[in-house]
């Protein structure tokens, strides 16, 4: 039977170990996480994020597009022989 070392002793809470963890991070001068400023970068992180910017446009387009031609009036004239 195998006894987990990184598993929290029965008894404490998640309020507990959170704060054993921020206490261990602080004590050691950790980061609380990496900055932008330290990437570099590159043509594929751009590309994704200019990917992404362009679906939201063409999702809120879309959207846009469809809510018009749902409050567009009915009658239309027609030139159907």
């Amino acid at each position: 039977m195998a006894l987990l070392l990184s598993a929290a002793p029965m008894g404490t809470t998640a309020k507990d170990e959170m704060n054993k963890f921020w206490a261990k991070n602080t004590k050691l001068n950790r980061p609380m996480s990496p900055h932008l400023t330290i990437y570099k970068w590159s043509v594929p992180m751009m590309m994704s994020i200019t990917f992404r910017g362009t679906g939201v446009g063409l999702s809120g387009a879309i959207s846009a597009f469809a809510l018009a031609a749902l409050v567009l009036p009915e009658s239309y004239p027609t030139t159907w022989t």
